[in-house]
């Protein structure tokens, strides 16, 4: 399936028209496959994490008594808006640097010419207070190597969805971080590989969904412990 405006998609693509494909590709997969909403986990990375979020905080919105087995999110960000503001090409280059020393011209810029929000941030608070005692997690990944999408945006989207859950239980491994609550219902992992487009080949994001996947059928795992793991 290709989003609006896509591949041989015709139309052109929005904020708003992506979310609408993804919700009928999810209705076709209910409805049309017979899929049990807790068997379907999402998994997206960068751009796509905004329109997966779009897509599951919105399916929790109209169906909060049948939800789904989760998200993982690789690579995410709070908004779009805050993203391009913000945004380094290469990790270097300011993409609005010259309009830094004037900062209502830059917001003026970027309020003008961008024409999604892709508003995660409010979005996965209303998303964790709908999953609230469900087995629907949130996992957000991200490497601190990331050039394209700093780390501190998928950092500052777990401490939203904690929502002032300050009981957060934080493990370190040789190569990652990870801090969770609600007994790993809602994670945040931190890795020092792989980059903003490697990522999703590490075997950080494979435990991840696996862990995800587990989780929604009522198996606890530690998949950073490969011992553990193993087990599972």
């Amino acid at each position: 399936m290709d989003y609006r405006g896509w591949g041989y998609s015709s139309g052109v693509p929005t904020e708003e028209g992506v979310i609408v494909d993804g919700m009928t590709v999810l209705d076709w997969v209910i409805n049309a496959a017979h899929v049990d909403p807790s068997r379907i986990l999402f998994v997206s990375q960068s751009l796509g994490t905004g329109i997966s979020m779009g897509v599951v905080s919105l399916y929790h919105d109209l169906h909060p008594e049948k939800p789904l087995a989760g998200t993982v999110m690789i690579a995410s960000f709070t908004s779009l808006r805050r993203l391009v503001g913000a945004y380094r090409m290469a990790g270097v280059i300011p993409l609005l640097g010259p309009l830094r020393i004037f900062p209502k011209a830059r917001d003026y810029f970027v309020d003008k010419f961008l024409r999604a929000d892709f508003n995660s941030a409010e979005r996965i608070l209303r998303l964790a207070r709908a999953t609230k005692g469900t087995r629907f997690s949130i996992s957000l990944v991200h490497a601190t190597n990331d050039w394209e999408i700093s780390y501190l945006q998928s950092r500052e989207l777990f401490d939203i969805a904690c929502d002032g859950d300050s009981l957060v239980s934080e493990t370190v491994y040789t190569d990652k971080i990870t801090k969770s609550i609600q007994q790993g219902r809602i994670r945040h992992i931190e890795t020092s590989w792989g980059g903003h487009n490697d990522i999703q080949k590490s075997d950080t994001v494979v435990k991840a969904v696996l862990s995800a996947w587990r989780r929604s059928n009522g198996i606890q795992c530690d998949l950073g412990d490969m011992a553990v793991a193993e087990r599972c």
